[in-house]
């Protein structure tokens, strides 16, 4: 076993490269050596140093990344390096090995060309799945890349601007949606004594609930004395700051000035109550049993009945076309 000492690093502006040595003790000559000036295949600082740590550490030559496999960089970096909620983490990590690590994990990320990213989309698309597992999978290939290409392993993201292709082509047929006709027949036929009925009113012409607003609709938001308003929670825009002073705009840390992302933040809308849904919301009101605060649309069965309902990727969108 050879000791190792450390050595310092430096940059190579002609070459556009951070290069490093290591000073080390020959086991059979008991002298100590130093290796040749050795590229570290990166303008990056701070990868730079985590490859000669890790040079230094095991003896063995920094790579500029051309020898790690696609499958091995992707693990190290949605793991890792990007900033996603442990959910989004293990879904991100789910397709790439469900979808592109069988197509290109065993391939060197510095040899990752357009067709591999291209390869993965169309099998995709073969299987019969939606073109929205197609945007994912090409938006997850895009951040490792891209995080690659920051890095200065890869010289090009590959994956963006590649077509979806033909199995991948987006829905173009006209958007069906019910007239006020329709909606008013709808409703005489069923009438507002069921929660999705009141769902469908809210999203109908209470101003337009989202999934997220019709969990967050809370009775104490409702003006109950004339009801002619209510308060609806909307997120805040990219350009509304937040209670610090910061915008949600999407840019990389270093272009925030070392600050973090702001936090989404929202903030309260005034509406008014349209006449077609007043007299049916104080009928839902009064069979809630007149609270004074507390969800609109709880939890009705199990442990958590009565309690607000929460949780991701929840959409009321096929219950409202079934019925």
């Amino acid at each position: 076993m050879q000791k190792r000492i450390r050595q310092k690093i430096e940059y190579r502006p002609r070459m556009r490269v951070w290069v490093g040595r290591i000073k080390f003790l020959d086991d059979e000559s008991g002298k100590w050596m130093r290796t040749p000036i050795t590229s570290l295949g990166t303008d990056d600082e701070g990868l730079a140093q985590e490859r000669y740590d890790a040079w230094l550490a095991t003896g063995v030559l920094p790579s500029s990344g051309q020898e790690e496999s696609f499958e091995a960089a992707a693990r190290r970096i949605v793991e890792g390096h990007l900033s996603d909620p442990t959910q989004y983490k293990k879904e991100r990590l789910q397709r790439l090995e469900d979808y592109a690590f069988p197509v290109m994990g065993h391939v060197p990320v510095g040899a990752i060309e357009k067709h591999h990213v291209a390869t993965v989309l169309d099998r995709i698309g073969a299987r019969g799945l939606s073109s929205g597992t197609q945007v994912k999978m090409r938006c997850d290939l895009s951040r490792i890349l891209g995080y690659l290409e920051r890095k200065g392993v890869i010289s090009k993201n590959v994956a963006l601007g590649c077509d979806l292709g033909e199995e991948g082509e987006d829905d173009d047929r006209e958007r069906m949606m019910l007239t006020d006709e329709e909606y008013v027949q709808f409703w005489r036929a069923r009438g507002f004594h069921r929660e999705l009925d009141m769902m469908v009113l809210f999203s109908r012409c209470l101003a337009a609930h989202r999934t997220s607003d019709l969990h967050a609709a809370d009775w104490s938001h409702f003006d109950r004395a004339t009801w002619e308003t209510c308060q609806v929670r909307r997120p805040k825009t990219d350009n509304e700051p937040d209670a610090r002073g910061r915008t949600r705009r999407g840019r990389r840390k270093r272009e925030r000035g070392g600050l973090s992302r702001a936090t989404r933040s929202y903030k309260m809308v005034t509406h008014r109550i349209p006449p077609i849904v007043r007299e049916p919301l104080i009928a839902w009101w009064q069979k809630a049993g007149c609270p004074e605060s507390g969800p609109v649309f709880p939890y009705v069965k199990g442990d958590k009945a009565g309690q607000r309902r929460t949780g991701r990727f929840i959409s009321y969108a096929k219950t409202f076309r079934k019925a």
